[in-house]
């Protein structure tokens, strides 16, 4: 009886270490089809914000170097060119003032896109950058309709300068925000 019962002992052990380490490897084979389940999660979120955050960056470079072009014409036309030149170049700066306006329903598409993709942090930054662009267009009506002015127009190079330099940071942080938010894992709840 004693083989007979080391025989039924060794089998019951031996059948509880096979259905253990089938147990093991079912839940390893679990975790690792979860993990790659949130790769491919992670990897289907980035896509689309990467798209929407490239498009509306390159599409707030352009307006910021469209504005900058104009920035550039006014402060000519404040020389002492002649004054057919001085004419060309505001004629110049209002047709790119034009173009800056037809081109906002654009921008404001891409930045809707922005939002929708998230995060917050992107958001913020692009709402952010929509206002420093609008200020420095702002800044740059003042001088091509001067009529328009409510008030004096005193310093209006520096004015322009700083908004200028203002919204360039405002693009520099929107580009940072948006590069933090591509490079997130997925596992805060920030990008989920």
């Amino acid at each position: 009886m004693d083989a007979a019962l080391a025989g039924i002992v060794g089998a019951a052990v031996g059948a509880a270490g096979t259905a253990a380490a089938g147990a093991i490897a079912a839940l390893s084979s679990r975790a690792q089809a979860r993990l790659q389940l949130r790769a491919e999660h992670v990897r289907l979120i980035r896509e689309p914000r990467k798209q929407a955050y490239v498009a509306y960056a390159e599409a707030c470079q352009t307006e910021f170097d469209r504005l900058s072009k104009i920035g550039q014409h006014l402060e000519i036309l404040q020389s002492r060119d002649s004054e057919d030149e001085r004419a060309e170049r505001r004629e110049s700066a209002v047709a790119l003032y034009d173009a800056s306006t037809a081109a906002q329903g654009s921008l404001k598409h891409l930045q809707a896109q922005v939002h929708i993709e998230g995060p917050r942090s992107v958001i913020n930054a692009a709402i952010d950058l929509s206002g420093k662009l609008g200020d420095f267009k702002h800044r740059l009506l003042d001088v091509i309709h001067p009529e328009l002015q409510t008030g004096e127009v005193d310093d209006t190079s520096e004015k322009i300068k700083a908004a200028r330099d203002t919204a360039y940071r405002a693009y520099l942080k929107f580009l940072y925000r948006s590069s933090d938010a591509i490079g997130e894992d997925g596992i805060d709840g920030e990008t989920s």
